[in-house]
């Protein structure tokens, strides 16, 4: 019986045991990409990434931008140890993308990146890139092929780190043989530990190991975010400082995906059963000094080909020539088909409340009885529960598959296979059992469908003459037919926890709404200021940057409540209280604002660096500045201070904020403009994470009030000082008039004073103007002026919305142009508002509501001398928001003191 076994064997397709290669990694990290939340136009707004153009067809997200002067590696990454993320960026720190990266990225077996090399530089390919990099050797493991470029801090065996059991929480073993390994960290990791850059991160005490030599895990990807979403380092005036900022952002983006994609192919691993039942398959050649046999090698050869669609262009993964030559014979010439992988099966994507869930649930699910081991829900549970590999198969070191042939949850499935002339009926008899999967649901797995949809688990060929002396099977091996079946159930899934595991770490969500009125800021441009050489506005009595230092922001913790998969519990979602403390320590919860934009280097104090519009609809561009160059090439931000915020407002209906740009001011020249809010801190149950939302406002606006009495609306005609028509009547004999008091009205609010106790009063020609931000909402202006010798308040009541100055994209091109919506100008005074000029009126209000044609007040000839008020005045933005009756009531009703007594003095 042992010869007739012996030949039997050699008849049967070839047989080993499981794990995936990088062009497979690289298959099942695209597929997943595609079910997840990073292929939704919904988070790249959020994160901004929108304005890359992440999947277009040759863009590069991620490059730094054209002319940031940041030196080579324009595509790099990141590969810091843990504390050196709060520094600054070596050179020899930034790792670019290699040909090595491209050549295995596939994304189907029929239509791959190899064939467009742009096509590396897309978001989905940096996640492919993380999947591929894990498996990196070391340099010598790559005589025979192209290789990665080199580790900057020595040489690592990431392989090493890859293995994990569930049951026994152990890595790869033997442990004690690990130190001696080539390309050692002195220490065999187990792979969740690995990813996630924790200590015992599948226990409930775990902590974050701060001397990790892995740098590209779940940890490093949370670092790599908070940079992308909010680095800004250095002074405004520093060389380059926009243009190395905008660098280094980018490098921050490209880690974070690829992190994540180092992470992704740690949980794909787990759905390989060597890996979770620690069954080395390592080649037996010099550079392993404990090898296997060929055999155990086959699963993650024969799925490599598989996966680029086998035939004579199937991928070998096969290091060594001669087994190459051996592995591509045998699948070429075997029974056994070839046929594409079931990667577009929709296994449901699991939700947990845990990151670590992804792997075991084994904190939950704490014995290791096969009642409780079947409970578990992890890809590595499952893995390690429902198959053999070739080095495990019936193996006594585990209850499940069962070690023991005569178990009732095994069974034997026969196939006749043919017959072979002079020996008789050749049979395959397949041991299947039960694959015990606590979350598919209604998900069928259709490969199992010649078995009853049960798992086949390993086959015993033999002759048929035989059968009836047998009365148990002792022993298997694992068939290249079985492979395919174990790979078309197993991937899938594989494609479900990556896809899970993404949306894990971006599910942080933050809803940002307007707050009263819309009105986010206002500042009085007045301020005396400059503009320097690199075109930032300055304060002339500070030097700090002019613009808005608060803004107003309504801020809800808007993460989704999902069930937890298999627990049918809600999943937490609350975030944490967090304070103001201009240095939050680590851990703390922090939040902050961010403004992202542009900025108009042509800008002027007297905005005379903006496109203007006149009344008759003519266009003034700047002069020397095109369109095209009111605009910088880097985006640029403002952080706010940490503000105070309390958890049971966020994670209800929301908190009224107000941001600090104080240290950062958001430039009154922005372009581009949008806001984010960003949180970092507890999220549920994990205690490091963070949340993002993101407001798209309007450009600064200008509202500009003015003295424009040297000219009176008279009965439909404009009148002039001194030349009042006879039937109009004017107060004092003639329309010109100082302005006492100014009150300016946006929505319900009152937003400015200027008062002739201590401002002085508005003679014919003097303006203020205010700069606000808003959205896209019109909203009611109004003014209200005392003026000399008038008995009541003049109201006059206009509209604003805000401005647009803004390309849909990072570069600018024909398909997304720079949009600069002009500014009005009338008699040499500018804003970008419904104009809010004060005159006496007699008869109906003249000027026109398109603000334009020949009643415009724009049209009026006499010259006036422009000058803006020599004291600003005073803005009224406080922290809560408040609205004025004198903003909201009809008629001219006197509504405050001066006003009362002015209507009194007249009245006497």
């Amino acid at each position: 019986m042992r010869r007739i076994s012996a030949t039997l064997l050699a008849l049967a397709p070839l047989a080993s045991a499981v794990a995936y290669e990088v062009d497979t990694h690289a298959l099942v990290t695209s597929k997943a990409f595609d079910r997840s939340v990073l292929a939704q136009p919904e988070l790249r707004v959020a994160l901004g990434l929108a304005r890359f153009g992440v999947e277009a067809p040759g863009e590069r997200p991620f490059q730094v931008p054209p002319g940031a002067a940041y030196g080579a590696n324009p595509n790099a990454y990141l590969d810091f140890a843990h504390l050196n993320w709060f520094g600054d960026f070596p050179a020899d720190m930034r790792r670019p993308p290699t040909e090595y990266d491209r050549l295995n990225m596939i994304s189907d077996a029929t239509g791959d990146y190899r064939r467009d090399y742009l096509e590396q530089f897309r978001l989905k390919a940096w996640l492919m890139r993380g999947a591929i990099r894990e498996d990196d050797l070391t340099p010598d493991s790559y005589s025979n092929h192209v290789r990665p470029d080199a580790d900057p801090h020595g040489d690592v065996m990431r392989v090493y780190h890859h293995f994990y059991d569930p049951v026994h929480d152990i890595p790869l073993e033997p442990e004690v043989a690990c130190p001696l390994l080539p390309g050692s960290t002195g220490e065999c990791v187990r792979s969740p530990d690995w990813a996630f850059g924790k200590s015992n991160v599948t226990d409930a005490n775990t902590t974050f190991n701060l001397s990790r030599r892995n740098h590209f895990t779940w940890a490093d990807a949370t670092h790599a975010l908070w940079c992308a979403l909010t680095r800004n380092a250095g002074a405004f005036d520093a060389t380059n400082f926009g243009a190395r900022n905008a660098a280094e952002r980018r490098l921050c983006w490209a880690t974070t995906i690829a992190s994540l994609g180092h992470v992704m192919h740690l949980v794909q691993d787990a759905a390989q059963p060597q890996h979770v039942r620690n069954d080395r398959h390592n080649p037996s050649d010099y550079f392993y000094p404990i090898g296997t046999t060929t055999a155990r090698r086959t699963y993650e050869v024969w799925t490599n080909y598989r996966a680029t669609g086998g035939g004579a262009g199937g991928e070998i993964s096969a290091e060594a020539v001669d087994e190459a030559a051996e592995f591509r014979s045998a699948f070429e010439n075997g029974s056994a088909a070839a046929t594409p992988i079931a990667v577009g099966a929709n296994y449901p994507i699991p939700r947990f409340s845990e990151p670590q869930y992804y792997f075991s649930t084994r904190q939950v699910e704490q014995e290791v009885t096969p009642s409780s081991l079947k409970k578990r829900r992890g890809l590595a549970d499952l893995a390690n529960r429902s198959f053999y590999s070739e080095g495990t198969f019936l193996s006594e070191n585990y209850s499940l598959p069962p070690s023991n042939m005569d178990s009732p949850d095994l069974s034997v499935k026969t196939l006749d296979v043919g017959t072979v002339t002079g020996f008789g009926t050749l049979i395959e008899r397949h041991v299947t059992g039960v694959l015990v999967d606590p979350l598919k649901g209604s998900y069928n797995d259709i490969a199992l469908a010649a078995f009853g949809g049960r798992l086949p688990l390993g086959t015993v060929s033999m002759w048929e003459d035989f059968q009836t002396n047998e009365t148990s099977l002792k022993s298997g091996v694992l068939s290249l037919d079985e492979y395919s079946i174990h790979a078309d159930v197993l991937i899938p899934r594989a494609i479900a926890y990556s896809a899970g595991l993404i949306d894990y770490f971006f599910r942080g969500k933050l809803e940002i709404t307007p707050p009263l009125d819309g009105l986010f800021s206002v500042i009085d441009h007045g301020t005396p200021h400059t503009v320097n050489p690199k075109g930032y506005p300055i304060r002339s009595d500070d030097s700090k940057v002019f613009g808005f230092t608060r803004l107003r922001l309504r801020v809800r913790n808007a993460t989704d409540v999902v069930i937890e998969s298999g627990a049918n519990l809600p999943i937490r979602r609350d975030v944490m209280s967090t304070t103001a403390s201009a240095a939050p320590l680590q851990g703390d919860p922090t939040l902050v604002a961010v403004a992202r934009y542009h900025r108009n280097p042509c800008y002027r104090p007297d905005l005379s660096g903006e496109r203007r519009i006149a009344f008759d609809g003519a266009i003034t561009e700047p002069a020397g500045c095109g369109t095209a160059g009111t605009r910088t090439p880097f985006q640029e931000l403002s952080v706010s201070k940490p503000v105070a915020s309390n958890a049971a407002a966020l994670n209800g209906a929301g908190q009224d904020l107000v941001f600090d740009f104080g240290s950062q001011p958001i430039p009154v020249n922005a372009t581009d403009l949008a806001i984010q809010v960003v949180y970092r801190g507890p999220l549920g149950l994990e205690s490091d994470a963070i949340a993002v939302g993101a407001f798209d406002l309007r450009e600064p606006t200008y509202l500009t009030h003015w003295n424009n009495s040297d000219y009176a609306a008279c009965n439909g005609a404009w009148a002039a000082h001194g030349a009042t028509p006879p039937g109009c009547i004017v107060e004092g004999g003639g329309a010109q008039r100082a302005i006492v008091t100014t009150r300016l009205c946006i929505g319900t609010q009152l937003v400015f004073e200027h008062l002739e106790h201590p401002h002085g009063s508005l003679g014919t020609g003097a303006f203020v103007r205010l700069a606000t931000l808003l959205d896209d909402t019109q909203k009611a202006t109004r003014s209200r002026s005392i003026v000399h010798n008038l008995s009541n308040a003049e109201i006059r009541n206009r509209s604003i919305v805000g401005q647009v100055r803004q390309s849909a994209k990072e570069q600018v091109t024909a398909q997304a142009p720079f949009v600069s919506d002009p500014l009005w100008s009338k008699r040499g005074f500018v804003g970008s508002a419904r104009p809010l000029p004060y005159y006496q009126i007699n008869g109906a209000d003249l000027q026109p509501p398109s603000d334009a044609g020949p009643m415009d007040v724009g049209a009026l000839t006499n010259p006036i001398a422009v000058a803006a008020a020599p004291d600003p005045g005073t803005i009224l933005f406080p922290d809560v928001a408040l609205s004025s009756m004198g903003c909201t009531v009809q008629g001219g009703k006197a509504m405050f003191a001066d006003e009362v007594a002015y209507q009194a003095g007249a009245s006497h």
